[in-house]
This record gives structure tokens, sequence and C-alpha cells, in this order.
């Protein structure tokens, strides 16, 4: 069965309600090596959100029941490095960090 909270209940369930952000979702992301180059990074890029636009593709991911929120590279790397941040901190604040 599927369990579904909301940031409220992150929140209470680890006690820190100060919190600033926590959500919980699915996410698919492309990753390329560290040091590919920036112009096949934004290449890549490019090829994917044109993908995901196409009408039978969107479709098709419409009916699996998901949204398309694309990002592109600097984007994503700032949701990672903030995602990071906020992990770290709820690790800290439940004994887990090292």
């Amino acid at each position: 069965m599927p369990l579904f909270l909301t940031e409220r209940d992150v929140q209470a369930l680890v006690g820190w309600d100060d919190m600033p952000e926590a959500s919980l979702s699915t996410v698919s992301q492309l990753y390329v090596p560290a040091r590919t180059p920036r112009e096949i990074v934004e290449k890549l890029a490019r090829a994917l959100e044109k993908t995901v636009k196409e009408p039978a593709v969107a479709a098709a991911i419409a009916k699996a029941g998901m949204i398309v929120d694309f990002r592109g590279p600097d984007s994503t790397r700032k949701d990672i490095e903030a995602e990071y941040e906020t992990l770290t901190k709820v690790a800290a604040k439940l004994g887990l960090a090292k």
C-alpha cells in the first residue's frame, strides 16, 4: 500500500517544525560523467527536452500518470545541491550523520 505524506507530516515525523522544506516525489534524471564537455551536456539536454515534448511521448507519460517538469543541467544541479543540504540537516537531526 502506498504511503503519502505531506510536508507537515514529515516535519512532525522528524520533530523538526522549523524544517524549511520537505517533499516526497519520484524523479527521473539523466546523468553524464563529471568531465563531459559542456557542449555535449547541452546537446543531450536539448534532445531530451525535445523528446519529452513530442505529442506521442507526452501522451505516454501522461497515461502513466506522470508529469514532465523538464529542468536543464544548471537547474538540476541546483536542485540536487539543495536536496543534499536539506537531507544532510535531516540526517544530523535524526542522529544518522557520520
